[in-house]
């Protein structure tokens, strides 16, 4: 009876020390990722990520889609993907009208009278208030104002 009680305390510290070398290296291989990450991450960090310009509420298609635009690249540069976050770091880069515009918004949304949890959200809403709506009719009366002068060489 106490040989096979040996034998089964030594079948168990063979497992035992068998699941310890497992354990061991599947430690090794989480150090190695997390040692690659972090070389990544400050490699990444070194880049001087330029800050985007701030929009001011003029009512002018091609600026609202230059700060959106500009915006997203900003995200991705710095890895931001978390959509609360990138709302609140966008409304940093109101200024003038649209401060205003937002200080309302949030006011609703703490009266739950509306929600802008997403960077969707956040650009429907911002468009909605200051993307002119007759962009296209502008623009095609702005093409049939245009005259021709001059030779073709001059546009050529």
């Amino acid at each position: 009876m106490l040989a096979s009680m040996e034998s089964r305390i030594e079948a168990l510290a063979t497992r035992m020390e068998s699941r310890d070398q497992e354990v061991r290296q599947e430690l090794a291989i989480y150090k190695a990722a997390v040692s690659a990450w972090v070389m990544a991450t400050q490699k990444a960090s070194r880049v001087e990520v330029p800050k985007p310009h701030g929009f001011s509420g003029k009512r002018d298609a091609k600026e609202l889609d230059n700060f959106l635009w500009h915006m997203e690249r900003y995200f991705e540069a710095i890895a931001l993907t978390d959509e609360a976050t990138k709302v609140r770091t966008a409304t940093l880069y109101l200024t003038d009208t649209t401060t205003l515009w937002w200080r309302r918004r949030f006011a609703d949304m703490e009266k739950s009278i509306c929600t802008i949890e997403t960077w969707e959200d956040f650009k429907r809403e911002i468009k909605r208030q200051f993307y002119p709506e007759d962009v296209a009719y502008l623009a095609r009366k702005n093409m049939r104002c245009l005259k021709h002068t001059g030779s073709i060489r001059n546009y050529v």
